[in-house]
């Protein structure tokens, strides 16, 4: 039933399995026949949607509401369980978004509620790591080299010094030349 393109949940249903019995199953089957996911996915039908449902459209008010009254996105740490819900919800649109699966009247009413294409965490990352490239240009400013992670002079130009080659490790790393990836 999988190779023919019908999902593990529908199988599940289908054999009154649990799913979770289902899925395992599978993962060591596709393990032993790596052509099984291909087959699978040759065979999964397209999936179409015309208009967003109901739901989609409530979850959309929710998240408009909560970004006027907060100013930020939701986070999956929030204190209730209303917030939780919401950034399950943003965290599935993102990732609807990634594959493609989002619709262009989807995406233009997302787009409308400010931004919500990065997490809290990746805003979080970013600032953080325009902070240390500002630390590191007042320590090459000041000190007229740059900081070391060996040899250290105080413990700022370690931290700065590890940083720095972070960054260098993740541009070998990546091999993009001239630019570097956020770390902490």
């Amino acid at each position: 039933m999988y190779r023919k393109g019908i999902s593990f949940r529908r199988i599940a249903d289908l054999c009154d399995a649990p799913v979770s019995t289902v899925h395992r199953h599978l993962q060591r089957r596709t393990s032993l026949d790596p052509g099984l996911r291909n087959d699978y996915l040759a065979n999964k039908p397209k999936l179409v949607r015309a208009e967003p449902s109901k739901d989609w459209w409530r979850g959309l008010q929710q998240l408009e509401t909560f970004m006027k009254e907060t100013c930020r996105t939701p986070v999956t740490t929030g204190l209730t369980k209303g917030e939780k819900g919401l950034a399950h919800w943003l965290s599935r649109q993102r990732l609807q978004e990634r594959r493609g699966q989002l619709t262009v009247a989807q995406k233009k009413a997302l787009d409308e509620t400010g931004e919500w294409r990065t997490t809290v965490r990746m805003q979080q990352d970013t600032a953080r790591w325009h902070y240390r490239l500002g630390q590191t240009q007042e320590f090459l400013k000041d000190q007229a080299r740059w900081p070391r992670y060996h040899g250290f002079d105080t413990e700022e130009e370690r931290v700065l010094g590890v940083w720095l080659h972070g960054q260098r490790q993740n541009k070998h790393r990546h091999a993009i030349p001239g630019t570097a990836t956020p770390t902490r």
